[in-house]
Protein backbone atom coordinates (compact mmCIF):
# COMPACT_ATOMS: atom_id res chain seq x y z
CA UNK A 1 0.00 0.00 0.00
CA UNK A 2 2.80 2.43 0.90
CA UNK A 3 4.55 1.67 -2.38
CA UNK A 4 1.40 2.65 -4.36
CA UNK A 5 1.06 5.84 -2.34
CA UNK A 6 4.72 6.64 -3.00
CA UNK A 7 4.29 6.07 -6.77
CA UNK A 8 1.15 8.24 -6.82
CA UNK A 9 2.92 11.04 -4.94
CA UNK A 10 5.95 10.82 -7.25
CA UNK A 11 3.68 11.03 -10.30
CA UNK A 12 1.93 14.07 -8.82
CA UNK A 13 5.26 15.79 -8.14
CA UNK A 14 6.39 15.09 -11.73
CA UNK A 15 3.13 16.52 -13.09
CA UNK A 16 3.42 19.70 -11.00
CA UNK A 17 7.10 20.14 -11.95
CA UNK A 18 6.24 19.80 -15.65
CA UNK A 19 3.45 22.37 -15.35
CA UNK A 20 5.72 24.83 -13.55
CA UNK A 21 8.33 24.72 -16.33
CA UNK A 22 5.66 25.56 -18.92
CA UNK A 23 5.10 29.03 -17.42
CA UNK A 24 6.03 32.10 -19.42
CA UNK A 25 6.25 35.81 -18.82
CA UNK A 26 4.57 38.66 -20.64
CA UNK A 27 7.26 41.15 -21.69
CA UNK A 28 5.04 44.23 -21.29
CA UNK A 29 3.03 45.47 -18.36
CA UNK A 30 -0.73 45.18 -18.65
CA UNK A 31 -3.25 47.61 -17.23
CA UNK A 32 -6.68 46.11 -17.89
CA UNK A 33 -9.49 47.66 -19.88
CA UNK A 34 -10.05 51.05 -18.32
CA UNK A 35 -7.09 50.68 -16.00
CA UNK A 36 -5.04 53.64 -14.93
CA UNK A 37 -1.85 54.63 -13.23
CA UNK A 38 -1.53 58.28 -12.20
CA UNK A 39 0.87 60.02 -9.89
CA UNK A 40 1.57 63.57 -8.81
CA UNK A 41 1.26 66.14 -6.02
CA UNK A 42 2.08 63.46 -3.45
CA UNK A 43 -0.86 61.28 -4.54
CA UNK A 44 -0.74 58.08 -6.58
CA UNK A 45 -3.56 55.88 -7.86
CA UNK A 46 -3.65 52.56 -9.65
CA UNK A 47 -6.90 50.83 -10.49
CA UNK A 48 -9.70 50.33 -12.94
CA UNK A 49 -11.99 53.25 -13.61
CA UNK A 50 -14.45 54.30 -16.32
CA UNK A 51 -14.25 53.53 -20.01
CA UNK A 52 -11.19 52.09 -21.67
CA UNK A 53 -8.78 54.76 -22.91
CA UNK A 54 -5.45 54.46 -24.58
CA UNK A 55 -2.91 57.18 -24.17
CA UNK A 56 -1.13 59.48 -21.81
CA UNK A 57 -2.35 62.57 -20.10
CA UNK A 58 -0.65 65.34 -18.23
CA UNK A 59 -1.74 68.48 -16.49
CA UNK A 60 -0.22 70.23 -13.53
CA UNK A 61 0.38 68.60 -11.15
CA UNK A 62 -0.74 65.12 -12.38
CA UNK A 63 0.56 62.78 -15.10
CA UNK A 64 -0.98 59.47 -16.06
CA UNK A 65 -1.12 56.54 -18.47
CA UNK A 66 -4.35 54.89 -19.46
CA UNK A 67 -5.40 51.81 -21.38
CA UNK A 68 -4.71 48.26 -22.30
CA UNK A 69 -1.14 47.35 -23.36
CA UNK A 70 -0.10 50.96 -23.14
CA UNK A 71 3.56 51.64 -23.93
CA UNK A 72 4.86 52.53 -20.47
CA UNK A 73 6.95 49.72 -19.06
CA UNK A 74 6.80 49.09 -16.18
CA UNK A 75 3.63 50.71 -14.86
CA UNK A 76 5.04 52.46 -11.86
CA UNK A 77 4.72 56.02 -10.68
CA UNK A 78 8.38 56.64 -11.54
CA UNK A 79 7.80 55.47 -15.13
CA UNK A 80 4.86 57.85 -15.45
CA UNK A 81 6.45 60.87 -13.84
CA UNK A 82 9.82 60.30 -15.51
CA UNK A 83 8.46 61.22 -18.95
CA UNK A 84 8.60 64.54 -20.65
CA UNK A 85 5.01 64.38 -21.80
CA UNK A 86 4.16 67.86 -23.02
CA UNK A 87 1.06 67.85 -25.19
CA UNK A 88 1.03 71.62 -25.61
CA UNK A 89 0.54 71.28 -29.38
CA UNK A 90 -2.66 69.30 -28.83
CA UNK A 91 -6.02 70.55 -27.68
CA UNK A 92 -9.64 69.46 -27.92
CA UNK A 93 -9.85 70.52 -31.58
CA UNK A 94 -6.91 68.38 -32.76
CA UNK A 95 -9.23 65.46 -33.64
CA UNK A 96 -12.79 66.16 -34.75
CA UNK A 97 -15.25 63.43 -35.74
CA UNK A 98 -18.38 64.36 -37.74
CA UNK A 99 -21.04 63.11 -37.59
CA UNK A 100 -20.77 61.74 -34.10
CA UNK A 101 -21.95 59.18 -33.05
CA UNK A 102 -20.78 57.27 -36.13
CA UNK A 103 -23.41 55.17 -37.91
CA UNK A 104 -21.80 53.90 -41.12
CA UNK A 105 -19.16 56.44 -42.16
CA UNK A 106 -17.72 59.54 -40.61
CA UNK A 107 -15.14 62.19 -41.42
CA UNK A 108 -12.21 62.63 -39.06
CA UNK A 109 -10.53 66.02 -39.22
CA UNK A 110 -7.02 66.31 -37.80
CA UNK A 111 -5.23 69.59 -37.20
CA UNK A 112 -1.50 69.03 -36.92
CA UNK A 113 1.51 71.29 -37.43
CA UNK A 114 2.62 71.69 -41.06
CA UNK A 115 5.20 69.14 -42.16
CA UNK A 116 4.55 66.82 -39.20
CA UNK A 117 4.44 63.08 -39.74
CA UNK A 118 1.38 61.50 -38.14
CA UNK A 119 -0.16 58.11 -37.39
CA UNK A 120 -3.88 57.76 -36.62
CA UNK A 121 -5.22 54.42 -35.44
CA UNK A 122 -8.60 53.21 -34.19
CA UNK A 123 -8.69 50.86 -31.18
CA UNK A 124 -11.63 48.98 -29.70
CA UNK A 125 -12.49 48.82 -26.00
CA UNK A 126 -10.10 45.90 -25.45
CA UNK A 127 -7.14 47.78 -26.90
CA UNK A 128 -7.09 45.87 -30.19
CA UNK A 129 -6.15 47.96 -33.20
CA UNK A 130 -9.10 47.88 -35.61
CA UNK A 131 -7.75 50.13 -38.39
CA UNK A 132 -4.98 52.51 -39.36
CA UNK A 133 -6.32 55.69 -40.94
CA UNK A 134 -2.97 57.50 -41.29
CA UNK A 135 0.31 55.59 -41.33
CA UNK A 136 3.42 57.79 -40.95
CA UNK A 137 2.15 60.36 -43.42
CA UNK A 138 2.03 64.14 -43.60
CA UNK A 139 -1.69 64.91 -43.53
CA UNK A 140 -3.69 67.90 -42.36
CA UNK A 141 -7.37 67.71 -43.21
CA UNK A 142 -10.20 65.19 -43.39
CA UNK A 143 -9.89 61.42 -43.46
CA UNK A 144 -12.79 59.04 -44.00
CA UNK A 145 -13.59 56.65 -41.14
CA UNK A 146 -15.49 53.64 -42.53
CA UNK A 147 -17.49 52.01 -39.77
CA UNK A 148 -19.44 49.36 -41.70
CA UNK A 149 -17.43 46.51 -40.17
CA UNK A 150 -17.42 47.92 -36.62
CA UNK A 151 -19.79 46.73 -33.93
CA UNK A 152 -21.72 49.19 -31.78
CA UNK A 153 -19.55 50.45 -28.95
CA UNK A 154 -16.91 52.89 -27.82
CA UNK A 155 -13.67 53.10 -29.78
CA UNK A 156 -10.58 55.25 -29.32
CA UNK A 157 -8.80 57.21 -32.03
CA UNK A 158 -5.10 57.65 -31.17
CA UNK A 159 -3.16 60.32 -33.05
CA UNK A 160 0.63 60.28 -32.76
CA UNK A 161 2.52 63.29 -34.11
CA UNK A 162 6.28 63.63 -33.67
CA UNK A 163 6.26 61.17 -30.75
CA UNK A 164 3.42 62.91 -28.88
CA UNK A 165 -0.08 61.49 -28.78
CA UNK A 166 -3.65 62.41 -28.08
CA UNK A 167 -6.73 60.21 -28.02
CA UNK A 168 -10.42 60.78 -28.59
CA UNK A 169 -13.36 58.49 -27.84
CA UNK A 170 -15.63 57.65 -30.75
CA UNK A 171 -19.08 56.13 -30.32
CA UNK A 172 -20.35 53.76 -33.05
CA UNK A 173 -24.08 53.02 -33.07
CA UNK A 174 -26.14 50.71 -35.26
Amino acid sequence: MNQRLFVAMAALVMLVATTATAQFTIPRSVVGSGGTVAYGAGVGIAGTIGQALIGRTTGAPMRGAFGFWHGLTPYTPSAVTGENNSNSMFDASTIQVMPHPVVSRSNVRVNIPAGSVATLRLYDGLGRMRSTLIDNETVNGSISLPADDLESGTYTLVLVVNGKQISKKVQVTR
